[in-house]
Protein backbone atom coordinates (compact mmCIF):
# COMPACT_ATOMS: atom_id res chain seq x y z
CA UNK A 1 0.00 0.00 0.00
CA UNK A 2 2.77 2.07 1.01
CA UNK A 3 4.38 1.98 -2.65
CA UNK A 4 1.10 2.27 -4.32
CA UNK A 5 0.71 5.89 -2.24
CA UNK A 6 3.99 6.71 -2.95
CA UNK A 7 4.21 6.14 -6.74
CA UNK A 8 0.46 8.23 -7.56
CA UNK A 9 1.51 11.67 -6.87
CA UNK A 10 4.46 10.43 -10.02
CA UNK A 11 2.35 9.09 -11.90
CA UNK A 12 -0.35 12.50 -11.95
CA UNK A 13 3.43 14.51 -12.43
CA UNK A 14 4.44 12.48 -15.00
CA UNK A 15 0.78 12.43 -17.03
CA UNK A 16 0.39 16.41 -16.60
CA UNK A 17 3.91 17.25 -17.83
CA UNK A 18 3.22 14.73 -21.16
CA UNK A 19 -0.43 16.44 -21.50
CA UNK A 20 1.53 19.67 -21.66
CA UNK A 21 4.46 18.57 -23.75
CA UNK A 22 2.53 17.24 -26.57
CA UNK A 23 0.13 20.27 -26.76
CA UNK A 24 3.26 22.12 -27.10
CA UNK A 25 4.52 20.63 -29.77
CA UNK A 26 1.69 20.73 -31.34
CA UNK A 27 1.29 24.16 -31.02
CA UNK A 28 -2.29 24.03 -29.46
CA UNK A 29 -3.69 27.07 -28.47
CA UNK A 30 -0.25 28.26 -28.14
CA UNK A 31 0.21 31.02 -30.96
CA UNK A 32 3.80 31.53 -29.92
CA UNK A 33 4.46 28.27 -31.52
CA UNK A 34 2.69 28.76 -35.14
CA UNK A 35 4.64 26.79 -37.54
CA UNK A 36 4.97 29.69 -40.25
CA UNK A 37 6.53 26.78 -42.76
CA UNK A 38 3.73 24.84 -42.42
CA UNK A 39 1.02 24.09 -45.65
CA UNK A 40 -1.31 26.26 -43.31
CA UNK A 41 0.32 29.56 -44.76
CA UNK A 42 1.01 28.15 -48.68
CA UNK A 43 -0.57 30.05 -50.95
CA UNK A 44 -2.78 28.52 -54.02
CA UNK A 45 -2.48 29.24 -57.62
CA UNK A 46 -3.63 28.10 -60.71
CA UNK A 47 -0.58 25.68 -61.30
CA UNK A 48 -1.27 23.98 -58.49
CA UNK A 49 -4.46 23.14 -60.11
CA UNK A 50 -2.63 22.30 -62.89
CA UNK A 51 -0.16 20.16 -61.00
CA UNK A 52 -2.89 18.14 -58.94
CA UNK A 53 -3.92 16.63 -62.49
CA UNK A 54 -2.49 12.73 -62.55
CA UNK A 55 -0.91 11.10 -64.75
CA UNK A 56 -2.65 7.87 -66.77
CA UNK A 57 -0.75 4.93 -66.27
CA UNK A 58 -1.83 1.26 -66.99
CA UNK A 59 -2.95 0.92 -63.63
CA UNK A 60 -4.70 4.23 -62.89
CA UNK A 61 -7.51 6.86 -65.13
CA UNK A 62 -6.13 10.24 -65.35
CA UNK A 63 -7.78 12.56 -62.62
CA UNK A 64 -7.19 15.12 -60.15
CA UNK A 65 -6.28 14.48 -57.24
CA UNK A 66 -8.18 14.54 -54.03
CA UNK A 67 -5.88 16.48 -51.79
CA UNK A 68 -6.96 19.50 -54.12
CA UNK A 69 -10.53 19.23 -53.19
CA UNK A 70 -10.29 18.14 -48.94
CA UNK A 71 -7.82 20.31 -47.95
CA UNK A 72 -4.68 18.47 -48.03
CA UNK A 73 -2.74 20.91 -49.82
CA UNK A 74 -2.90 23.42 -46.32
CA UNK A 75 -1.70 20.19 -44.19
CA UNK A 76 2.11 20.07 -43.42
CA UNK A 77 2.02 16.44 -43.55
CA UNK A 78 -0.15 16.22 -46.96
CA UNK A 79 0.69 15.43 -50.34
CA UNK A 80 0.67 18.80 -50.55
CA UNK A 81 2.70 19.62 -47.35
CA UNK A 82 5.54 22.56 -48.23
CA UNK A 83 8.33 19.86 -47.86
CA UNK A 84 6.85 16.96 -49.81
CA UNK A 85 7.49 16.29 -53.04
CA UNK A 86 4.70 17.71 -54.46
CA UNK A 87 4.72 20.89 -52.22
CA UNK A 88 5.35 24.39 -52.21
CA UNK A 89 9.11 23.56 -51.19
CA UNK A 90 9.67 20.19 -52.37
CA UNK A 91 11.61 19.67 -55.65
CA UNK A 92 8.70 18.62 -57.61
CA UNK A 93 6.55 21.21 -56.11
CA UNK A 94 3.07 21.43 -58.37
CA UNK A 95 3.47 21.06 -62.40
CA UNK A 96 7.66 21.02 -61.51
CA UNK A 97 7.25 24.76 -60.65
CA UNK A 98 9.40 23.49 -57.04
CA UNK A 99 9.57 26.05 -54.36
CA UNK A 100 8.58 29.48 -56.66
CA UNK A 101 9.36 32.65 -54.72
CA UNK A 102 5.73 34.11 -53.72
CA UNK A 103 3.88 30.44 -53.02
CA UNK A 104 4.51 30.72 -49.39
CA UNK A 105 3.88 33.48 -46.78
CA UNK A 106 6.48 31.90 -44.16
CA UNK A 107 9.75 33.51 -44.69
CA UNK A 108 8.13 37.07 -45.05
CA UNK A 109 5.53 36.73 -41.68
CA UNK A 110 8.71 35.71 -39.99
CA UNK A 111 10.57 38.76 -41.31
CA UNK A 112 7.24 41.21 -39.76
CA UNK A 113 8.05 40.45 -35.95
CA UNK A 114 4.60 39.92 -35.88
CA UNK A 115 2.83 40.11 -32.20
CA UNK A 116 0.75 37.52 -30.78
CA UNK A 117 -2.55 39.14 -31.87
CA UNK A 118 -1.31 39.24 -35.21
CA UNK A 119 0.02 35.67 -35.09
CA UNK A 120 -3.75 34.71 -34.28
CA UNK A 121 -5.30 37.20 -36.58
CA UNK A 122 -3.00 35.74 -40.01
CA UNK A 123 -3.69 32.36 -38.84
CA UNK A 124 -7.61 33.38 -39.03
CA UNK A 125 -6.90 34.84 -42.78
CA UNK A 126 -5.10 32.00 -43.81
CA UNK A 127 -8.19 30.18 -42.48
CA UNK A 128 -10.37 32.70 -44.63
CA UNK A 129 -7.95 32.20 -47.80
CA UNK A 130 -8.77 28.57 -47.58
CA UNK A 131 -12.27 28.78 -48.11
CA UNK A 132 -12.22 31.42 -50.44
CA UNK A 133 -10.44 29.36 -52.92
CA UNK A 134 -12.99 26.35 -52.66
CA UNK A 135 -15.60 27.54 -55.14
CA UNK A 136 -12.88 28.14 -57.79
CA UNK A 137 -11.58 24.76 -57.44
CA UNK A 138 -14.73 23.03 -57.65
CA UNK A 139 -14.80 25.44 -61.47
CA UNK A 140 -11.96 24.15 -62.19
CA UNK A 141 -12.52 20.64 -61.89
CA UNK A 142 -16.11 20.96 -63.23
CA UNK A 143 -14.72 23.11 -66.42
CA UNK A 144 -12.12 19.85 -66.95
CA UNK A 145 -14.01 17.16 -66.28
CA UNK A 146 -14.49 16.72 -70.31
CA UNK A 147 -11.02 16.67 -71.32
CA UNK A 148 -9.98 14.53 -68.64
CA UNK A 149 -13.03 12.22 -69.42
CA UNK A 150 -11.60 12.36 -73.06
CA UNK A 151 -8.00 11.57 -72.17
CA UNK A 152 -8.74 8.33 -70.43
CA UNK A 153 -10.90 7.17 -73.35
CA UNK A 154 -7.19 7.49 -75.45
CA UNK A 155 -5.88 5.77 -72.20
CA UNK A 156 -8.04 2.53 -72.35
CA UNK A 157 -7.10 2.28 -76.18
CA UNK A 158 -3.68 2.49 -74.79
CA UNK A 159 -4.21 -0.14 -72.65
CA UNK A 160 -6.23 -2.22 -74.89
CA UNK A 161 -3.49 -2.51 -77.79
CA UNK A 162 -1.24 -3.75 -74.16
CA UNK A 163 -3.02 -6.01 -73.55
CA UNK A 164 -3.79 -7.15 -76.84
CA UNK A 165 -0.18 -7.63 -77.87
CA UNK A 166 -0.48 -4.75 -80.33
CA UNK A 167 2.62 -2.75 -78.02
CA UNK A 168 5.19 -3.80 -75.94
CA UNK A 169 4.84 -2.39 -72.11
CA UNK A 170 7.70 0.40 -72.27
CA UNK A 171 5.61 1.65 -75.69
CA UNK A 172 1.97 1.85 -73.85
CA UNK A 173 3.86 3.40 -71.01
CA UNK A 174 5.66 6.35 -73.16
CA UNK A 175 2.52 6.72 -75.17
CA UNK A 176 0.46 7.08 -71.68
CA UNK A 177 3.15 9.80 -70.47
CA UNK A 178 2.68 11.89 -73.66
CA UNK A 179 -1.45 12.27 -73.68
CA UNK A 180 -1.02 13.17 -69.60
CA UNK A 181 1.23 15.75 -70.67
CA UNK A 182 -0.84 16.88 -73.85
CA UNK A 183 -3.62 16.64 -71.29
CA UNK A 184 -2.26 18.85 -68.41
CA UNK A 185 -1.28 21.33 -71.56
CA UNK A 186 -4.92 21.18 -72.78
CA UNK A 187 -6.33 21.99 -69.21
CA UNK A 188 -3.75 24.87 -68.95
CA UNK A 189 -4.72 26.66 -71.88
CA UNK A 190 -8.54 25.57 -71.42
CA UNK A 191 -10.20 29.19 -72.04
CA UNK A 192 -13.05 27.92 -69.84
CA UNK A 193 -10.75 28.10 -66.93
CA UNK A 194 -10.39 32.06 -67.05
CA UNK A 195 -13.67 32.65 -64.92
CA UNK A 196 -11.63 30.07 -62.42
CA UNK A 197 -8.61 32.16 -62.70
CA UNK A 198 -10.12 35.72 -62.11
CA UNK A 199 -11.74 34.33 -59.11
CA UNK A 200 -8.30 32.50 -57.62
CA UNK A 201 -6.53 36.32 -58.23
CA UNK A 202 -9.34 37.68 -56.59
CA UNK A 203 -8.52 35.54 -53.58
CA UNK A 204 -5.09 35.82 -52.92
CA UNK A 205 -5.28 39.79 -53.55
CA UNK A 206 -8.19 40.26 -50.84
CA UNK A 207 -6.03 38.42 -49.05
CA UNK A 208 -2.62 40.08 -49.16
CA UNK A 209 -5.16 43.82 -48.37
CA UNK A 210 -6.27 42.01 -45.40
CA UNK A 211 -2.87 40.82 -44.11
CA UNK A 212 -1.54 44.52 -45.08
CA UNK A 213 -4.34 46.23 -43.02
CA UNK A 214 -3.03 44.42 -40.16
CA UNK A 215 0.55 45.65 -39.99
CA UNK A 216 1.72 48.31 -38.29
CA UNK A 217 3.46 51.44 -40.40
CA UNK A 218 6.90 49.74 -40.28
CA UNK A 219 5.63 46.05 -41.05
CA UNK A 220 3.99 47.39 -43.84
CA UNK A 221 6.92 48.62 -45.32
CA UNK A 222 8.39 45.47 -45.51
CA UNK A 223 5.18 43.42 -46.59
CA UNK A 224 4.95 45.84 -49.69
CA UNK A 225 8.47 45.44 -50.82
CA UNK A 226 7.78 41.90 -50.57
CA UNK A 227 4.77 41.83 -52.34
CA UNK A 228 6.75 44.37 -54.91
CA UNK A 229 9.23 41.67 -56.01
CA UNK A 230 6.34 38.94 -56.21
CA UNK A 231 5.94 37.84 -59.78
CA UNK A 232 3.27 35.82 -61.30
CA UNK A 233 0.17 34.11 -60.26
CA UNK A 234 -2.05 37.57 -60.44
CA UNK A 235 0.91 40.18 -60.05
CA UNK A 236 2.04 40.34 -63.42
CA UNK A 237 1.29 39.18 -67.49
CA UNK A 238 2.77 35.78 -66.25
CA UNK A 239 -0.64 35.35 -63.69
Amino acid sequence: MKLMNSTLPLLVIFSFLTIVGCNTDAGVNNDSQLNFESGAFALFDFEDAVGAVEDATLENLMRMDPGLFNGDFFRNDGPFGPRSPRGPFGRGGPSGMGSRFGKHLGSILRDLDLTEEQRTQMRELMTGHRECVQEPLQAFREANKGVIAAANEQRQAIKDAFENGHIAREEARQQLRELSESTRNAIRNNPDNEPFKEALCACKLAHFDNIRAGLNETQQATWEAWVASVEGGCFSSEG
